[in-house]
């Protein structure tokens, strides 16, 4: 099927398991501690707050003019009902988004505010209402969304970095009868804030009443105390996510929490930091090695972490009951939805369980003169009767939390000379917060402490994963190779079958039940998802539990973002990396395959919506991008491929450049704009080696210790920007280990003021290698690898080299390459890469003896055993020169 048929698809594992495999998998035993509430998480069906349902319900409204005006009728008193509320408070205006109190970039349903208002999903975005008017800023990739979604003639699209389009500071700036402006306090960033003041404003004092703001001179930005958006949305608003806390198996997550903790302390002591407010749900579930699913599509929950560290310079301890222990950690979230082995985790790693909700009172007590004063007058009390000082009295923080936690109530004084001259050391040492804190939080601490605004070393030390991480990581791989290989080898029996149904059709000769598979961007979605949660099962039904094929019936969890397949030919998404937007059902293209002739090659053409009149003529570029959430790792991988049979120009032009040399026959010396594309060009070809040559190039390249991530994308670029040419996003970001797809700090990107400038690419991260070229109104082309960062043999003068080992098992279409254009070292790293492919992916295959045919829940889907898996993975996973001389079969 690669042989004609090229198709561009990078896929996300999101299979949810069902309850009757994992009941079959606890029927089997475990050699392992397992704990029980892993079925509250695998389970769909405690899984409401689903990427995929919160995308079904938004996209399920009709395009009758009568829904249409229901719909326009219901966002004006929404707007109505919040500009009271506004008067209220005496607001000029009011900034709403889809941000929740940790910077989670796919916030639960709960916090999609931005969205309940304005009717527009997409998941960029900031709303700004004020008393006559409503405005939505966003980015390119959302304009048309954004035009369809937004309720005509109430809001104004603002189109960002597009014409003179002033961003949210210049329209203040131009706009001075706002001059009391509202947040939330608690899903305001401080970049937002940041842009708040450029525009002239001030931040209103805390505690301080309507009027008081009112006679500050100035402009105002005013932090409430309830969200005003939230008693609009009243009893229909989703209900936070409260789901079921769990510990990670210890038999895939490397590190202890007291270790991660020792860590942690180091680097506190290096700043001269005794506090450590941890905000970033990913840092907390990995420092404590818990996980959830409360946002879509990441296995985390809603927390927060305080690490405080204690007189003493020792980094390790006993447990929370211990009085020796140097160092406080206090975990906030709701207890009851904590599982009991969570719990004693906890209990055992020394950590404290607390409320989520009195994070912020705790820290004003800990931080306050109130709770110095509280304390000395303790000790005073207790001295009388003990002459030595026990350790958990030795003064700071420490000494504070157990006086918070012990819940004593004393009479408040004012502050001895000596507590005086302790807080005055005291000051002196920092408040580490994470860069991405809320305002709420920073004014708290901002009051009381120097504050260190960096990436925490909880963030730095988890890029960096450990053997276990990284083994968990290999393994996550090559399933999410075993279910790729099964979705391809029965999308290519598909198309062939859809074919010659139509051919039938034709004659009128088609028998009954031989119809089409009708095959959408959003029914394939449906497909990949199937094959995944199919090659998971099968571990449950085989009943395979000795050795390392115990656990993998339940190490899958769901997908790592939403996948996206997209056929590129549509001309609203054409263009955009990845498009950015989820397929929806009624909106979605269609592929329609028919023979040339009867007993003749594959024809796809794309049909509008619904099996309507041909989009284009010419085989289109499809591209697939997703990944997986699995117990040992997460994954993401896209691939790009051209459903068609190309040209021998096409071929040509494909692996000229992917050496880069095709553009010194298209620009005859002039100046190229990477915007424009050119008529001579074959159009297929032309971008799509644009991506694999940053792709090999870099994952072949070797470079020194202590590169950071601007220096590593130019690399992947050179070729490029030595023709005029580039593309606009950065080269590759970190992924998690059961975590987020995408982590920092590390990442590979241009950006020299970016957070990649700042952290070293260390051994042991995982990182996307994902170039690729993008041109609106056309076609885009990605093909995306995930690659953990090694030391290489390498050194000079005692400083190591280090290399990218490939992660992702997915074979990558060669068909259209032509090897006398390629360098030997290029033609073996696509032999060799491929050859691991087989190894890895035949071997997990193999061992599946019992495996059912795989059938999509599609209809008249088609069924593909394992064997046809295995020989279309032998097909596509020959030498370079074997895949050339394929025939269609």
């Amino acid at each position: 099927m690669w042989g004609r048929v090229f198709l561009c698809v990078s896929v996300s594992r999101n299979f949810l398991l069902a309850g009757r495999s994992f009941a079959a998998a606890l029927s089997g035993g475990f050699p392992v501690p397992f704990d029980p509430s892993l079925a509250a998480y695998l389970s769909p069906k405690l899984r409401p707050y689903s990427a995929l349902s919160r995308n079904r319900r938004r996209s399920t409204s009709s395009n009758t003019m009568g829904e249409k005006g229901a719909e326009a009728s219901a966002a004006a008193k929404r707007l109505e009902a919040l500009r009271l509320l506004m008067q209220a408070q005496q607001l000029d205006g009011l900034l709403v988004d889809d941000a929740d109190a940790h910077g989670s970039e796919i916030p639960a349903n709960a916090f999609a505010r931005r969205s309940f208002l304005s009717s527009f999903s997409g998941s960029n975005g900031l709303a700004l209402v004020t008393r006559e008017t409503a405005l939505l800023w966003t980015d390119g990739r959302y304009f048309a969304q954004a035009e369809q979604q937004l309720p005509e003639g109430l809001w104004r699209l603002m189109k960002s970095d597009f014409g003179n389009t002033p961003t949210l500071s210049q329209f203040l700036k131009q706009n001075p009868t706002i001059r009391r402006l509202g947040v939330d306090g608690y899903s305001t960033s401080l970049g937002l804030l940041s842009q708040i003041r450029d525009a002239g404003f001030n931040l209103a004092r805390a505690g301080s009443t309507q009027q008081e703001t009112q006679d500050d001179v100035g402009r105002q930005v005013v932090p409430l105390d309830k969200n005003l958006v939230d008693e609009v949305w009243g009893p229909e608003r989703p209900s936070p996510p409260k789901s079921t806390v769990y510990v990670h198996p210890k038999e895939y997550r490397g590190l202890s929490t007291r270790e991660k903790v020792a860590k942690a302390l180091e680097a506190m002591a290096k700043e001269g930091a005794d506090l450590l407010l941890l905000s970033s749900l990913d840092e907390v579930a990995w420092l404590t090695n818990l996980r959830g699913s409360d946002p879509p599509n990441s296995p985390v929950f809603y927390s927060y972490a305080l690490l405080v560290r204690g007189p003493s310079e020792a980094s390790t301890a006993g447990s929370q009951k211990d009085s020796s222990c140097p160092w406080r950690l206090l975990v906030y979230t709701d207890p009851s939805r904590v599982s009991a082995p969570a719990k004693a985790e906890l209990e055992k790693e020394g950590a404290i369980l607390r409320p989520y909700g009195e994070v912020s009172s705790d820290l004003q007590f800990l931080l306050s003169w109130e709770a110095r004063n509280q304390l000395q007058q303790q000790q005073v009390r207790q001295l009388r009767q003990q002459p030595e000082l026990p350790q958990q009295r030795q003064g700071g923080l420490a000494a504070a939390v157990d006086y918070l936690l012990s819940g004593a109530d004393g009479h408040l004084q004012e502050p001895s000379p000596k507590l005086k001259k302790q807080e005055a050391l005291e000051a002196q040492q920092a408040a580490w917060l994470d860069p991405k804190i809320n305002l709420a939080i920073h004014r708290i601490v901002a009051d009381s402490r120097r504050l260190i605004l960096k990436d925490t070393p909880v963030a730095v030390a988890k890029a960096a994963k450990d053997e276990m991480e990284l083994k968990g990581m290999i393994d996550a791989h090559v399933e999410d190779g075993v279910a790729l290989a099964t979705f391809f080898c029965w999308f290519e029996k598909q198309l062939l079958a859809n074919a010659r149904a139509a051919a039938t059709h034709q004659q009128q000769q088609a028998p009954h039940g031989e119809e089409e598979c009708i095959l959408t961007e959003f029914t394939l979605k449906e497909a990949v998802d199937a094959a995944r949660e199919a090659t998971v099962a099968v571990h449950a039904n085989e009943g395979v539990w000795k050795g390392p094929y115990l656990f993998r019936a339940l190490v899958f969890s769901g997908i790592s973002f939403q996948t996206l397949p997209s056929v590129l030919a549509h001309p609203k998404w054409a263009g955009v990396s990845g498009r950015h937007l989820r397929p929806d059902p009624k909106t979605s293209l269609q592929l329609k395959a028919s023979l040339s002739e009867p007993g003749g090659g594959l024809c796809v053409t794309v049909r509008a919506p619904g099996g309507g009149p041909p989009v284009q003529e010419e085989a289109p570029v499809f591209l697939l991008d997703s990944g997986g959430q699995y117990l040992t790792g997460t994954t993401d991988v896209t691939r790009t491929l051209h459903l068609g049979d190309p040209t021998a120009e096409q071929r040509e032009a494909y692996t000229l450049v992917l050496k880069v040399r095709l553009l010194d026959r298209i620009d005859g010396g002039q100046d190229v704009d990477s915007s424009c594309w050119f008529e001579d060009t074959p159009s297929i070809a032309f971008r799509a080696l644009e991506s694999i040559v940053g792709m090999i190039g870099l994952s072949a390249q070797k470079f020194p210790e202590g590169s950071r991530g601007p220096q590593i994308d130019a690399l992947a670029r050179q070729h490029l920007w030595n023709k005029g040419l580039d593309y606009l996003h950065g080269t590759g970001h970190g992924v998690g280990h059961f975590l987020n797809v995408h982590e920092g700090p590390i990442g590979i990107s241009p950006r020299l003021t970016g957070v990649a400038s700042l952290h070293e690419v260390r051994p042991g991260a995982v990182l996307s290698i994902e170039p690729g070229f993008y041109k609106d109104g056309a076609f885009g082309i990605r093909i995306e690898n995930l690659a953990a960062v090694k030391p290489s043999s390498l050194s000079y003068r005692g400083r190591r080299f280090l290399q990218f080992e490939s992660l992702t098992l997915v074979p990558i279409q060669a068909r259209l390459i032509d090897p006398s254009l390629l360098t030997p070292q290029e033609a073996a790293w696509l032999d060799a890469y491929h050859r691991d492919v087989f190894s890895r992916v035949s071997s997990r295959l193999s061992a599946k003896e019992k495996t059912a045919p795989f059938r999509p829940p599609l209809p008249n889907a088609v069924f593909v055993a394992r064997e046809e898996v295995l020989a279309w993975l032998r097909r596509n996973t020959q030498p370079l020169q074997q895949l050339l001389q394929q025939e269609f079969p």
